[in-house]
């Protein structure tokens, strides 16, 4: 289940790159793949939380679970915003970006140290 959960992860961060770089470049807005990003980041969510009730209780996974969770918060202020259609400030989308980051290290970390 930790491994699916990763697996998850990874492509949304993979789709949150791409989605940066447009956001960046040419401040375009993707909404498929914003979406796409957004759910493989929310349903590996919740495989981590299932994989938590089931057993993988280490400290690492907890953390790693609180920092993806306010990344999928920011994550949905920025969807509302673009939804209204108005321009994502960068400090929420540093954020956004900066807890993703570590809460996917602290993830594979646990993973990586798990007995």
């Amino acid at each position: 289940m930790l491994l699916a959960s990763m697996a998850l992860f990874l492509l949304a961060a993979l789709g949150g790159l791409y989605l940066a770089g447009f956001h960046l470049t040419e401040n375009r807005r993707v909404a498929s793949l914003a979406r796409a990003h957004g759910g493989l980041a929310l349903a590996g969510l919740a495989l981590l939380g299932i994989a938590i009730a089931r057993g993988t209780r280490t400290p690492l996974t907890f953390v790693a679970a609180g920092l993806l969770a306010g990344a999928a918060a920011l994550g949905l202020r920025m969807r509302a915003l673009a939804i209204r259609q108005q321009p994502v400030p960068p400090a929420i989308l540093a954020v956004h970006v900066g807890l993703a980051l570590l809460g996917s290290v602290l993830l594979f970390t646990a993973f990586a140290t798990a007995e």
